[in-house]
This record gives structure tokens, C-alpha cells and sequence, in this order.
């Protein structure tokens, strides 16, 4: 009985190790970013209540912003961020973030480019983002 149990105690230790390790080091190396979804937030497209979601890394520096388009009905998701002092806004096109509290990122980062126009003008506070999306249209969320 002792030796099945300390048997059964190695392989247990052994499996969480193989798990836990690989997704220590690829965090703490930077190649796994964790997106946290922000609860309650709410959405606005040029002043008009939108649906969407709201995920935060876990250095609150970067948001990934999904939003719905009204006439489409289709999501479009945006990534804002801190660089520095510099804020960035990046249109990600056709990709949608995952729609989960907790989304572990691999696709470092994720698949989105910036955006043609310069009118973005993003604004990132504590409890507050906004921007000017690729269509004009003032983006803005409230946490």
C-alpha cells in the first residue's frame, strides 16, 4: 500500500510539473500573453450603446477591445496599448478575440497591424479607453 501511494504521489508531482513548467516559462519569457476579461464594461459607437468585451493583459498595459458593428452584426476587435510613454492603437481586422473570461495568448502579438488612418487619437485611463476606429466612428468603453 505505501509503495502504490508513493508511486501514485510521483506520477501525480510528475504530470503537474509537465503542465505547470511550460506555462511558467513561456510566461515568464514573454511568449504567452494572459487577456483577462474586464467585467461590466460598457460599449459605445459614436455615442450609441454597443455589445462587446473587454480583456486586459495582465500588466493592464495592453487592452484587446471587442466591439459589434451595427450594420454588419459582425465583431471587430482592436488592441490598445502602452509602449513606454506612447499610446498604439492596432485595427485587427477580421480576427475576433475569443469570447471567454480568460484568453492565453500565443500568437505573440496578436494578428492585428495598424491602421491606415491617423485620426486614432486613443486614450487609456484606469477605468476608461476611446478611439476613432478606420471608419470614423468614436469607440469608447467604460469599465
Amino acid at each position: 500500500m505505501k509503495r502504490t501511494f508513493s508511486l501514485v504521489a510521483g506520477l501525480t508531482g510528475m504530470v503537474i510539473l509537465s503542465v505547470a513548467f511550460p506555462i511558467v516559462y513561456t510566461t515568464a519569457r514573454g511568449y504567452t500573453a494572459w487577456y483577462i476579461q474586464v467585467a461590466d464594461a460598457t460599449f459605445a459607437a459614436n455615442g450609441k450603446t454597443t455589445r462587446g468585451q473587454l480583456h486586459r493583459n495582465l500588466t493592464g498595459k495592453t487592452i484587446l477591445y471587442t466591439t459589434e458593428v451595427s450594420e454588419t452584426g459582425k465583431f471587430r476587435t482592436y488592441l490598445l496599448g502602452l509602449s513606454g510613454n506612447k499610446l498604439f492603437i492596432k485595427s485587427c481586422g477580421d480576427w475576433a478575440a475569443e469570447r471567454s473570461a480568460l484568453i492565453i495568448n500565443r500568437t505573440i502579438p496578436p494578428p492585428c497591424s495598424f491602421p491606415g488612418g491617423s485620426a486614432n487619437s486613443p486614450q487609456i485611463s484606469k477605468n476608461y479607453a476611446s478611439f476613432v476606429d478606420d471608419f470614423g466612428q468614436k469607440m469608447e468603453a467604460r469599465w
